[in-house]
């Protein structure tokens, strides 16, 4: 019988990098590094990583406007949150 192949934990995945912006717990340093590279060199990946995520919830179904967006655009509220700081998307769907 073969040996299983061991887990390369020492260099990034991109599977991994993608459960670290989703706010996962299942990566490594080295997908975290990677991760906050990306980061790095365009900010908004994570926002995008996540809205696109939640889209796919909706697959098959007719989004409402303005579609997949964080709360406070649903529903503007007098307080200014920082697009940062708000980790919730929410949106609304019919059936076709």
């Amino acid at each position: 019988m073969s040996e299983a192949p061991k887990l390369d934990t020492g260099h990034a995945h991109s599977a991994r990098v993608y459960n670290y912006w989703l706010g996962g717990k299942d990566n490594f340093a080295a997908d975290r590094e990677a991760a906050e590279q990306a980061i790095a060199a365009n900010p908004g990946i994570v926002a995008d990583v996540r809205a696109k995520a939640i889209t796919r919830f909706f697959d098959g179904l007719e989004l409402a406007e303005p579609g997949v967006v964080q709360p406070q655009q649903w529903r503007p509220d007098p307080v200014v949150i920082s697009p940062d700081q708000v980790t919730a998307w929410c949106g609304v769907a019919r059936k076709g």
